[in-house]
């Protein structure tokens, strides 16, 4: 009949690609428009700004290990900084030092560089990753919250030099990636508007050999000394030592995004559509 012939035809024109090159795509095109900022504008202020701040950070100067303690009453007596550590925190004795020494690495990366992030409410974010060098960390700094203790004073020690050198440019505050209290960053806001709203967010990253990752499945228990305090008989520190592998993956997962941008052009217009 008239009604069954009608929908053979529109399903054969979805199948065949009329809709797609037609109606639909003008439709995501409209779409893509809305949610894709305005390069243009977007890209100078913030290439200039990451510039500054990449600057920056290359001229603190390396530090001497120092205890806890000492680093501690350092940065918050001398520069009014608090080290965000996770809880619970470190003892002050703790038989390991922590030192600040110049990344091996300064790299933005995300959705900007890329150029898959999309408008919204929020300002516009890029990420710039400081990657500690390896001779800041020891081979079991995996064990019990020593990872993050030292990062933690790795970006508070780039908070303080950040906050002697660039104060008058941007506003800066502590915060965490994902809510994830293991992975604290330094987000920059600019004080002087640009025409655009936009923050940078400096985090820490280590290469991805620096641990064992065999050390880091979920089925291990790397939180030993809590559990021992809480008199239970060794659980898993599956969440633990995730975070501590997140930190060691966020080279590899550029590169993944990279791989996929050349290997489909549209990645990036799925990527957008992803966010609307």
């Amino acid at each position: 009949n008239i009604a069954n012939s009608r929908s053979s035809l529109k399903s054969s024109a979805y199948v065949g690609g009329t809709f797609n090159s037609g109606l639909f795509k003008l439709q995501v095109d409209e779409l893509l428009d809305t949610v894709r900022p305005n390069w243009a504008k977007v890209e100078p202020a913030l290439h200039s700004s990451l510039q500054l701040v990449r600057s920056n950070i290359e001229a603190i100067p390396t530090g001497q290990p120092v205890s806890i303690e000492h680093a501690e009453q350092q940065l918050l007596s001398n520069h009014g900084v608090q080290i965000p550590f996770p809880t619970p925190r470190p003892k002050l004795d703790s038989n390991y030092s922590l030192q600040y020494l110049k990344p091996s690495h300064i790299n933005v990366v995300g959705s900007y560089p890329l150029k898959i992030m999309a408008k919204s409410k929020e300002p516009l974010c890029a990420d710039l990753i400081v990657t500690i060098p390896d001779r800041v960390l020891l081979e079991k700094d995996y064990l019990n919250n020593r990872f993050f203790t030292k990062r933690a004073f790795y970006i508070a020690s780039i908070a303080t030099g950040l906050r002697n050198s660039m104060r008058q440019s941007f506003d800066m505050k502590f915060n965490t990636l994902h809510g994830n209290q293991y992975h604290p960053i330094l987000l920059l806001t600019p004080i002087k508007s640009q025409g655009i709203a936009y923050q940078i967010r400096i985090i820490p990253s280590v290469p991805e050999e620096t641990f064992n990752v065999t050390k880091l499945s979920l089925q291990k228990n790397n939180l030993r000394q809590q559990a021992d305090q809480e008199s239970k008989t060794s659980a898993n520190s599956a969440f633990y030592n995730a975070s501590v592998l997140q930190d060691t993956l966020v080279t590899s997962y550029l590169k993944l995004q990279h791989a996929a941008l050349t290997a489909s052009d549209a990645y990036r217009d799925a990527c957008l559509l992803g966010r609307v």
